[in-house]
């Protein structure tokens, strides 16, 4: 049995009605909770009163004043709580007009979806203004739940003894920069999209941590340090890709891999049954895409690679992490 944790993330604690986040989401852009967080009074009006209402029903507020959980939040974690309710938006919007074709017609679905159209990875291929612009909107999505899911993946990867990481498809490298804080003999590589490179390295260098515009998808990967990696990651990217794609990726890792190396999934697993808070949605859209652990633990299986190992870490939903040795 795999090894398992569950974590909570405390955002989450103020997402889980509909109307209560959209109205959190409306006080964020009104500028009440900025006023509340100073320490101004709740307005006076009979607006006013309706939106307390709300804040109040989902722990935002009591008595006027913001309670101290959410305090802590906004304090601690508002950039993550601000790209999540963005999302959020769209993906209920999503949901609602095409719940029939997300589960019956895939491609109408992500025909129509605004949150697919968020995320231009043909765009991301350039570096000029408009490509930034554009890329921009998803990867700081994607940093912030980064950044929420680091503390609890990161402890979990098997990175004991390894030197040289390649994290594929790795954004702006919260992952990466988590990594390197824990195993100080690691030095790591980012290997994505030109565009999503250059929005990385806005986020400051780091001694250890390189980022190498390319595409996966084409043959020609980094060395790391000069030298073949000894691991290389993929944290919540092979769902993007059909399965052919995917196990294309996993066997190009596995020929470029350093002998001894290891793969290291990170995935979330198949959307499973049980209570859908309102911020399940933002995962709703994307559940056709999630596969079983059982579906890596054959893909490693199928590429010669052994002592594969599993941990589970249930945060939003469950992530899998399915690493193998290469011979």
């Amino acid at each position: 049995m795999p090894e398992s944790t569950s974590v909570h993330l405390p955002e989450d604690a103020f997402l889980e009605q509909f109307i209560g986040a959209m109205a959190l989401e409306s006080a964020l852009r009104n500028g009440l909770i900025d006023a509340l967080h100073a320490g101004h009074p709740m307005p006076h009006s009979r607006s006013a009163g309706i939106l307390s209402a709300l804040l109040e029903s989902n722990g935002v507020l009591a008595e006027g004043k913001l309670t101290a959980a959410f305090t802590k939040v906004i304090d601690e974690r508002r950039s993550i709580l601000e790209q999540k309710l963005r999302f959020l938006r769209l993906a209920a919007k999503d949901v609602t007009n095409g719940l029939d074709d997300l589960l019956g017609d895939l491609p109408a679905f992500m025909a129509q979806s605004e949150t697919f159209a968020l995320f231009r990875y043909d765009k991301a291929m350039r570096t000029d203004q408009e490509a930034l612009a554009a890329t921009r909107s998803w990867v700081d999505y994607v940093t912030a739940l980064s950044q929420a899911e680091a503390p609890a993946l990161v402890p979990h990867l098997p990175l004991q003894g390894a030197r040289r990481l390649l994290e594929v498809g790795g954004n702006t490298g919260v992952i990466a920069r988590a990594a390197l804080e824990m195993n100080p003999d690691l030095t790591a590589a980012i290997l994505d999209l030109p565009a999503v490179c250059a929005i990385g390295e806005e986020m400051g260098p780091h001694s250890r941590l390189t980022f190498v515009p390319g595409d996966a998808r084409a043959p020609d990967w980094p060395l790391v340090g000069g030298a073949r990696p000894d691991v290389i990651m993929f944290k919540s990217v092979l769902h993007d890709w059909p399965q052919d794609q995917a196990m294309l990726m996993l066997e190009r890792a596995i020929d470029h891999l350093a002998p001894s190396g290891r793969v290291i999934i990170c995935e979330r697993g198949a959307f499973a049954s049980g209570p859908l808070p309102f911020w399940m949605t933002a995962n709703l859209v994307f559940a056709p895409f999630y596969r079983p652990a059982s579906d890596y633990h054959a893909a490693l299986a199928a590429g010669g690679l052994s002592d594969v190992v599993q941990s589970d870490v249930a945060m939003d939903m469950t992530f899998h992490i399915v690493s193998g040795r290469k011979a």
